[in-house]
């Protein structure tokens, strides 16, 4: 964004930067996703213990997500060290395919997962975390956004994004 390679963007946290402008866009909750062949799938919730044990694919460090998450697990009392973090990737898609293959535990963005979920693909588990966040639309003050640029954040102001749930 800064280096102008971006008109805007969408994300999680507000960095510290004087040249970034930030607004409300959409409240976002992270689920915690399996295979649908996993153990908890038949259960109810998952104690935070037992969750820290089992191997977790997270984003990369960085990452709104991975801020956010790390945010959730000290809420609840634990450290991102307490974690088995099985493997760090820097896309969701990754994170996807390797939930299906059965690498771990994925925390994600329901706005990330929601079709994987409606297909059956992956399924949601509760664990007793903090799970809501902000989103924001982010531009850099510096720079005029383009035409196409404008009004496709008018297009997104004139449809909110819907709440969605796992």
């Amino acid at each position: 964004m800064e280096r102008g390679q971006v008109s805007f963007g969408l994300v999680g946290r507000k960095p510290d930067s004087p040249h970034l402008d930030f607004r409300f866009f959409a409240k976002d909750r992270m689920v915690f996703v399996v295979r649908p062949e996993h153990e908890f799938c038949k259960r109810a919730r998952i104690g935070i213990r037992e969750f820290c044990r089992q191997p977790l694919i997270v984003r990369d460090v960085g990452s709104g997500l991975r801020h956010f998450f790390e945010a959730a697990i000290r809420q609840a009392g634990k450290s991102p060290n307490d974690l088995t973090i099985a493997l760090e990737l820097g896309s969701n898609e990754a994170i996807k395919g390797a939930v299906m293959r059965g690498v771990g535990i994925a925390v994600l963005s329901t706005y990330a997962v929601h079709k994987e979920l409606a297909a059956g693909q992956l399924k949601a588990i509760r664990v007793p975390l903090c799970c809501e966040r902000d989103m924001f639309v982010v531009q850099d003050r510096r720079r005029t956004v383009p035409l196409p640029a404008r009004q496709f954040l008018r297009f997104l102001e004139a449809n909110p994004v819907l709440e969605l749930t796992p």
